[in-house]
């Protein structure tokens, strides 16, 4: 199965994540003792049920499982009876939480109020101040706002591709944060906003103690349903121009904080005093 999902993902363009995850899900189908000779329904439904994870997780490991059985059965290499009758997993969705306008304005306070310096003497309050800035008006994902590089700045706009869909996004920048990014482009080495400065898992780290310090609870994918969402308010259908999605329905789905939109659920009149 492990060769199997290499050749699968050789074959087309994925992202990285997403050919790890499909190599995890094949090492766990390998060590049931499921190959493209012993695959059949019965032995993937038998496998599913004995995953202990979650339910969006092995929802997601039933996808790819039937990614790679269909793979197997085109590429002619299946022996036993497989007919894609898999037990399907119900998973829930809990709903979105983004971050209100108090909140975020509280994140910034505290961001402008770190005293620390960070790597070659880059000032924290800076940073953290610029990356919740991006990640909340582009919507970028972090490790896509992490590997930002400068040349992609032009004047007050960002063009940036994401690495999950490999679309091409325009966006506008308030005047603040081109200031910001200009800033810290001077001091770090002229090529990269943020990864000169400071390590991804230190980003997060500092991120929680920002939040900590904030009185606030989340993690930097608020900032991204935080900015889906005051689009949605704004201007209803534009969350998912905003996160650059493919498809109908995930913004609201995965994004969209329903309880921050106007009038987003009807309420009766006030029963009579």
């Amino acid at each position: 199965m492990i060769e199997l999902a290499t050749s699968y993902c050789n074959e087309r363009e994925v992202t990285a994540d997403y050919r790890q995850a499909l190599h995890r899900v094949a090492r766990s189908m390998q060590a049931a003792g499921i190959t493209p000779l012993t695959l059949t329904d019965s032995l993937l439904n038998q496998w599913l049920l004995s995953l202990r994870q979650s339910p969006t997780t092995r929802a997601n490991y039933r996808r790819m499982s039937c990614t790679l059985s269909r793979f197997a059965a085109e590429r002619g290499l299946l022996a036993g009876q497989y007919t894609g009758r898999i037990v399907k997993v119900k998973s829930r969705i809990a709903p979105p939480i983004a971050w209100t306008s108090a909140e975020l304005a509280r994140l910034i306070s505290a961001a402008r109020a770190m005293p620390e310096y960070l790597r070659k003497g880059c000032p924290a309050r800076l940073f953290f101040e610029g990356f919740i800035r991006l990640l909340y008006e582009t919507g970028v994902r972090f490790s896509d706002g992490l590997e930002l590089k400068c040349r992609q700045l032009r004047e007050g706009r960002l063009y940036v591709v994401q690495n999950k869909t490999g679309q091409p996004i325009g966006k506008i920048l308030s005047h603040r944060l081109t200031e910001i990014l200009t800033e810290l482009s001077v001091l770090g080495d002229g090529q990269t906003f943020f990864r000169w400065a400071l390590a991804e898992r230190w980003v997060r780290i500092w991120f929680r103690r920002l939040c900590k310090s904030a009185k606030v609870s989340g993690t930097p994918k608020f900032l991204r349903r935080s900015g889906a969402t005051y689009c949605e308010a704004k201007e209803p259908g534009s969350a998912k121009k905003f996160l650059g999605h493919l498809s109908e329905g995930l913004a609201l789905k995965h994004y969209v904080d329903q309880t921050l939109l106007p009038d987003s659920c009807p309420t009766p009149l006030p029963i009579p005093e």
